[in-house]
């Protein structure tokens, strides 16, 4: 990384520039708002765009203000409103008096380019924003004292506080959903397909979940060696190795070269002992090149870091999000996280891990799917079935999940059950019904498949 010029020189002539600032615009604002008088649609319109803040200079700051509480007050904006009220708060005088808001009417040729001139003072706001963002990210840079790591969060949100979607992408009339959620169903019942969201590659799962849908946190549970990871694998190979769908596995328990290697005994259905110890006949060859080819080409971005924060996860996905739509996370397991605070003990720790792993299946708008390994508890009763309570003791899982899954196997405790047969049961499903799944699960190949025992 080239350095071109020295770091003092660039912060002298940061200090001797005029801020970025638009003085016509934030003028053309405010004389469209005094000539709106009544209607309300337009201070609706511009404080939409643009805050007190986003001013650069204070008179404009106190006008507009003094416009948003006259509209909250449903009073009509104009001359004498915005004098009066600035006179009651004692900053009439501050902005210039009534001769200045005057002329402000004439500042503005028309109301109805309000928005437009919003957009202008806005740009102006968010440059200064960055100026002074950049000036402080400097300054923790320059200061050994604080953890690098921390100077890089600061830096990502002050970008993604610019970046992130408005208020205004968020508010929607009713009319405008119901639409978008009929043609949806629409078109559902003309292509005869009954998926509302990712499907994982399990038709009976599919029918019985709708899919995987977007910003869905998902919890999938059990003992160790019952075949969660292996599940949630072959649910990453069915949405980005078959149907070329973005996914982000996040292997804290395993390394990145072993979920490879557990995705390439899934595609060519070579046991995994075999790719382990090289013990290859010719004819595994073909399948097993095919197999690399597919993989090496499907959207799968792997971090195996070991006791990640749910802010060094989120970092991570944006850097992902940069090259590709992420459409499914995968976490395995929650419990090998770290918490980004303090906590006294394991359940407060999970807790706050479950609820930022939550909100981030929320903010990046996909399902999130989260390994959960639960304690020793569930082998000391005669029904070694897991059960909602045996998340409990494992912080707010939960309460936080929006659907429940374990996976477990009778063969793992009783001699004589088929090892293989395996029950996954969807113990929580807020948006349908419930129930369990029966599968096969070829423990060399790390292969699941649906059956009906």
């Amino acid at each position: 990384m080239g350095v071109e010029r020295d770091g003092g020189e660039i912060m002298s002539n940061l200090m001797e520039r005029v801020p970025p600032q638009n003085i016509d615009a934030e003028r053309a604002v405010l004389g469209a708002l005094l000539q709106a008088g009544n209607d309300a649609g337009v201070i609706a319109d511009v404080s939409a765009v643009v805050k007190p803040e986003s001013f650069y200079k204070m008179a404009h700051t106190l006008i507009f203000a003094a416009c948003i509480d006259l509209a909250a007050a449903d009073t009509p904006i104009d001359l004498v409103s915005v004098s009066e009220q600035l006179k009651s708060s004692g900053e009439l005088e501050r902005v210039g008096g009534v001769p200045f808001i005057n002329e402000l009417i004439d500042s503005c040729p028309t109301a109805a380019n309000a928005v437009h001139y919003a957009e202008m003072v806005r740009e102006k706001a968010i440059r200064r924003y960055l100026v002074v963002k950049g000036a402080e990210i400097s300054n923790d840079a320059c200061d050994t004292e604080i953890q690098l790591e921390d100077t890089i969060t600061m830096a990502e949100n002050a970008i993604m506080e610019v970046r992130a979607p408005d208020a205004r992408e968020h508010l929607f009339h009713i009319k405008d959903v119901v639409t978008t959620a009929f043609d949806r169903v629409n078109a559902m019942y003309q292509n005869g397909d009954s998926l509302l969201g990712l499907s994982t590659g399990f038709k009976e799962l599919d029918r019985k979940i709708s899919g995987l849908q977007d910003s869905q946190y998902i919890i999938i549970g059990g003992r160790p060696g019952m075949g969660k990871s292996g599940f949630v694998q072959n649910i990453i190979h069915n949405v980005s190795v078959k149907d070329g769908e973005g996914a982000v596995m996040f292997t804290l328990e395993t390394s990145d070269e072993a979920f490879v290697m557990r995705l390439l005994s899934q595609g060519s259905k070579i046991d995994l002992t075999s790719l382990k110890s090289g013990h290859l006949s010719e004819a595994q060859f073909a399948p097993l090149a095919l197999a690399s080819s597919a993989i090496a080409q499907a959207p799968i971005w792997i971090d195996s870091t070991g006791g990640i924060t749910p802010s060094k996860m989120r970092q991570r996905l944006r850097q992902v999000q940069r090259h590709m739509e992420i459409k499914l996370i995968v976490v395995d397991y929650l419990q090998l996280m770290d918490s980004d605070g303090k906590e006294e003990n394991q359940v407060a720790r999970l807790t706050d891990i479950s609820r930022k792993v939550k909100s981030i299946a929320q903010d990046f708008g996909c399902p999130l799917i989260a390994v959960s390994q639960l304690s020793r508890r569930v082998e000391e009763r005669p029904d070694k079935r897991p059960q909602l309570h045996d998340l409990r003791e494992s912080g707010a899982l939960e309460q936080d999940a929006d659907m429940v899954w374990f996976v477990y196997r009778h063969g793992k405790y009783e001699k004589g059950f088929d090892p293989e047969r395996t029950e996954l049961i969807v113990a929580k499903n807020k948006d349908g019904p419930c129930g369990t799944l029966q599968f096969e699960f070829d423990m060399q190949k790390m292969t699941f498949k649906e059956a009906a025992w």
